[in-house]
């Protein structure tokens, strides 16, 4: 066995072997002997996966064909299916590495290749112990440990209790399927848990289903509002724009409307006024003396401009100005004339 392990001819750089604990003992076959090791050097870790990751170390690049997984040692075996692997280098710090003990499994009270375990201790010379795990005192003291986690979980109903059994549970099942199964309060605990986990699922699920459903129904309610607001905002956008249209229309023909009516008006009003005032002063020079009518018409027409630029800050049009001065023209000129005929 020595021998073997030393040979200069090997197929792999490297070898292959496992984390196991108490409440995992799942390993690969073992046809020969299983070989411990207490420690690997740092830098001789190429593979790793928390099951067969059907490694190839042949080549100067190993590779994993099957879920690499590189885990700390205790997330490797609380997630291990049916058993572990990992690949480490057989030269480490320059010489080969030599493994530390020979390991058997004593099961039923049997161990299984005793007599090679003989040989492999006599062929390395004495200087490999054997550790002996009795996989049945394993067992029985792992049951003891989750039916105590049981009791303690029943008077307590503490969450974290009962993650740790169901992990314990999980563990020892890998390498004993029937570890529930031989232990009746453990199994029906093991029951009611799934029942209750699959209540919590149904429950859960439920809760899931109605939680998109009322996520899809707020999406299509939003999109309907979206869409919604979108067409107001677009009629609204349209009737802007035939308001606007139809405003400066109403307003263009009020405006020329408006111009028309009162400028017309305007104009009217004040011929109208001119004439009263200048009726008014022919009466008044039969009456009064030349002064006198001089002054009284000098006073009418200072009115009728007032009037007119009064009426022309009201309505602020340029054309009822250029239109009442032409009428001032007119009436001075007159106004003129009509002075000079009393002078004569």
């Amino acid at each position: 066995f020595k021998e073997d392990w030393n040979r200069n001819s090997l197929a792999s750089q490297g070898f292959c072997a496992s984390y196991i604990r108490n409440d995992m003992l799942g390993t690969a076959d073992i046809p020969h002997i299983c070989y411990g090791f207490s420690e690997m050097s740092d830098d001789s870790l190429m593979l790793s996966g928390a099951g067969d990751i059907f490694s190839d170390a042949k080549k100067m690049n190993a590779t994993a064909a099957h879920s690499e997984e590189y885990l700390i040692p205790e997330t490797q075996v609380n997630e291990t299916r049916q058993y572990n692997e990992m690949v480490f280098k057989r030269i480490q710090n320059g010489e080969r590495k030599q493994p530390d003990y020979i390991v058997v499994f004593k099961k039923d009270r049997q161990i299984p290749n005793l007599e090679k375990v003989k040989q492999a201790v006599q062929d390395f010379e004495g200087k490999l112990p054997v550790v002996v795990i009795d996989v049945d005192e394993c067992v029985k003291a792992e049951t003891n440990k989750v039916k105590a986690m049981i009791k303690e979980y029943k008077e307590t109903q503490n969450p974290e209790i009962l993650s740790k059994i169901k992990q314990k549970i999980r563990n020892n099942s890998v390498a004993n399927p029937e570890f529930t199964k031989n232990n009746p309060d453990i199994d029906l605990f093991v029951n009611d848990i799934i029942e209750n986990d699959k209540k919590l699922e149904n429950k859960m699920t439920k809760i899931s289903n109605e939680v998109t459903e009322k996520t899809e129904s707020n999406n299509l309610l939003g999109s309907a509002i979206e869409a919604t607001e979108e067409a107001t905002k677009t009629d609204a956008i349209n009737d802007r724009k035939n308001k606007k249209e139809l405003n400066i229309d109403d307003i263009k023909d009020a405006v020329k409307s408006l111009k028309t009516v009162e400028i017309g008006d305007i104009v009217s009003e004040t011929n109208e006024i001119i004439q009263d005032k200048l009726k008014e002063q022919e009466k008044s020079s039969i009456v009064n003396d030349e002064k006198s009518e001089k002054k009284k018409d000098k006073i009418g027409i200072e009115d009728i401009e007032n009037l007119v630029e009064d009426n022309l800050r009201e309505t602020d049009i340029k054309n009822i100005s250029k239109e009442t001065k032409k009428i001032l023209e007119i009436e001075r000129a007159q106004d003129k004339k009509y002075e000079e005929a009393q002078m004569k």
